[in-house]
């Protein structure tokens, strides 16, 4: 690469920053902001707080069903071909395997060999650098010592005792005694390679990750009270989403309401996901509120139907508030789309934390 080529990979590295950083307060504003004026408390937070689920205070509670309330009115109550539903929380297993939900509603999780922390391995930042492996230690004095692959992943320029640090971390973990220091572990089985674009290190400190595995994301539980852990028929679920009671009641709101297509079930409910890493306050929760509208038609009308659809989220948007100029629409390509979906757009807006999906 040129001299100028990298000056300004340089110059856009710094952007990126500046911009992640500035993301960053304008987040803790928002948080700050939310509790003091009684929006937004962390749920159970005088005993150390539920991660990823959310109490909406006084004011909160009048927004949200404010908000709740004008999006009824809009799309159901001043239409005439649209209706309601409210279906049950409480999803049967059976719903969710023809869904395709149970054994493949997941996310790949890696975890983290020194923190322990879980990440999702589609989430994790290519990284380059030196990686640093080391088959063990020991601890001549005791005759202590453990065999055990580990690495850690270094920047260029950062110093090759860092990773001999880590190294250290990682192995005093297994140490049965407590009055020895990693300080005074000996390594063993040092090599050092270059790493191109790898995902199997944690960007926080380094360490190796765990091979990725599939965590499922739903949460599961039993019905009855004298269900036995091993009936597998009285597994049932929380809901993930708000769409599967649409379409198993589709026919029996057809008949009870003599609606013709095209016509749209609408419902606003609670959804659940076991998030692996809930964030960015509550825009990734693991209990949340769905608006959702499935529309039926007939095939033949599908394409037409999905681009008047997708003027109407824009102008409902707008309608609320949100400026345009931070909506995007990214249509989702051949291959990327799900296999029953001819056309599919997302539309993303810009957060403090980056541009996401709404």
């Amino acid at each position: 690469m040129d001299g100028f080529g990298a000056g300004r990979n340089n110059i856009l590295a710094m952007s990126n920053k500046d911009k992640q950083s500035d993301g960053v307060v304008a987040m803790e504003k928002i948080v700050s902001l939310c509790k003091r004026r009684g929006f937004i408390f962390q749920s159970a937070e005088i005993y150390g707080g539920l991660n990823g689920c959310w109490d909406y205070g006084p004011l909160g509670v009048e927004l949200k069903r404010n908000l709740k309330d004008y999006w009824w009115r809009r799309n159901v109550q001043e239409r005439d071909d649209i209706v309601g539903l409210d279906g049950s929380i409480l999803t049967h297993q059976d719903v969710l395997k023809a869904s395709g939900h149970v054994g493949g509603f997941s996310d790949p999780m890696s975890d983290c060999l020194l923190s322990k922390a879980r990440l999702r391995s589609d989430q994790i930042p290519a990284q380059s650098g030196t990686a640093y492996w080391y088959s063990g230690a020991s601890h001549e004095e005791s005759g202590w010592s453990v065999e055990r692959e580990f690495a850690v992943l270094l920047s260029e320029g950062e110093n090759e005792n860092k990773a001999r640090k880590t190294a250290r971390q990682f192995y005093a973990q297994f140490l049965k005694n407590g009055q020895i220091s990693p300080k005074t572990l000996e390594l063993a089985g040092e090599r050092s390679e270059q790493v191109i674009d790898s995902i199997r290190f944690n960007p926080e400190n380094g360490s190796l990750l765990t091979e990725p595995k599939d965590f499922n994301l739903m949460f599961e539980t039993r019905i009855g009270a004298s269900a036995d852990e091993d009936d597998a028929n009285a597994v049932a679920y929380l809901r993930p989403e708000t769409a599967q009671s649409i379409f198993v009641q589709y026919k029996n709101v057809m008949d009870s309401n003599r609606v013709k297509l095209p016509f749209g079930i609408a419902q606003i409910g609670k959804a659940f996901r076991n998030e692996i890493n809930p964030r960015n306050y509550t825009f990734r929760s693991r209990e949340f509120e769905q608006m959702e509208i499935e529309y039926f038609c007939h095939p033949k009308d599908g394409l037409e139907l999905t681009d008047y659809w997708l003027k109407q989220r824009l102008s409902f948007y707008e309608e609320v508030g949100l400026d345009r100029d931070k909506l995007h629409v990214l249509a989702i390509p051949d291959g990327e789309r799900a296999h029953y979906s001819s056309k599919t757009y997302d539309i993303e807006y810009d957060f403090p934390f980056g541009q996401q999906e709404l």
